[in-house]
């Protein structure tokens, strides 16, 4: 079933990037040709450390979309 369409810049896999342990509960599908960003999590625990104001924002984001 199609849950949403997503559009440049919008993001999705972010929750398991603030949260390590929570399991998955998405797959993606594109529906046309696309350029992704995958990132490991202490990758992206760095730039958290570094950007804090960035980990905030997605926190929003995703309490936004439970």
């Amino acid at each position: 079933d199609l849950m949403a369409v997503l559009k440049a810049p919008n993001v999705f896999g972010e929750a398991v990037l603030l949260d390590p342990e929570r399991i998955r509960t998405a797959n993606v599908r594109a529906l046309t040709d696309l350029h992704a960003l995958a990132i490991k999590v202490s990758s992206f625990l760095g730039i958290l450390r570094r950007v804090p104001v960035l980990g905030a924002r997605m926190r929003k984001l995703i309490d936004s979309r439970l």
